[in-house]
């Protein structure tokens, strides 16, 4: 079904423009990553994302904490803003409407499940997913289980009918 998706997206050209924007803005890209519509914060240029990833949309990467604002008018204040990279591994996939908080690393073959905020470093072959994202179960769990919902897609107009086959008429 990936390939479908990465098909689709190519095709109708949105992951060609979401990549050219990141790349321009200093976002390091791997091969193969797909990229939808994101926000990359005011440093771009400290996101790395590796090869073969999925970033779906309205993922936010943030790399700073601009928390420290309340301590500005101190008489010992911090630096202005606390400042961070963030780095996603080869081979990731991070849900929907999820945010990376800076100093964060997202270790390879690893899922970021939808809507989590992630604000520690993810380790290679997990699934993470919550507010905040704590660890849900392995890589090899979530494939095993996600074959119990596989389909057999061979044409996009065939999609509806095994997905209502499946899922509607047990």
């Amino acid at each position: 079904m990936l390939k479908q998706l990465e098909s689709l997206l190519w095709r109708f050209g949105s992951n060609k423009t979401h990549l050219k924007l990141a790349r321009k803005w200093g976002v390091e890209v791997g091969e193969r990553t797909i990229i939808l519509n994101c926000d990359f914060g005011a440093e771009p240029y400290l996101v790395t994302i590796g090869n073969h990833c999925l970033i779906a949309a309205k993922v936010q990467f943030v790399t700073h904490d601009a928390g420290i604002w309340v301590f500005q008018e101190d008489q010992h204040p911090p630096p202005y803003n606390k400042v961070g990279p963030i780095v996603v591994h080869d081979n990731c996939m991070i849900g929907i409407s999820s945010i990376i908080m800076p100093d964060v690393e997202i270790g390879p073959n690893s899922i970021v499940g939808a809507g989590s905020i992630v604000t520690r470093n993810v380790p290679p072959n997990t699934v993470y997913a919550g507010n905040p994202a704590e660890y849900i179960k392995s890589y090899d769990e979530y494939l095993e289980k996600s074959r119990l919902t596989e389909i057999d897609i061979e044409s996009a107009a065939t999609v509806k009918e095994q997905l209502i086959q499946k899922f509607k008429n047990k």
